[in-house]
């Protein structure tokens, strides 16, 4: 504890550097433990877009920032 050299992880996610059980209103989950913004997963959707590269268009579903949206489903004016 309290060392650069040592690696932890939280039980849940963890948000602003701190563990939490589940991340707060207006943040979604993302890799399975951290807390994001809006604003960080549309930045990510964004970068990708304007890439044109092998990217992933990450969405927000189900209160998570997911590289994409998930079976049976597609986001809104998408033409595929």
């Amino acid at each position: 504890p309290n060392s650069s050299s040592k690696c932890v992880a939280c039980r849940n996610y963890m948000h602003n550097n701190v563990c939490v059980d589940k991340c707060p209103p207006g943040f979604y989950t993302f890799k399975g433990w951290r807390c994001v913004s809006f604003s960080f997963c549309q930045e990510l959707h964004n970068k990708c877009k304007q890439s044109k590269g092998d990217c992933h268009e990450y969405v927000i579903h189900d209160g998570a920032c997911i590289p994409e949206c998930p079976s049976g489903y597609t986001t809104v004016n998408s033409t595929t």
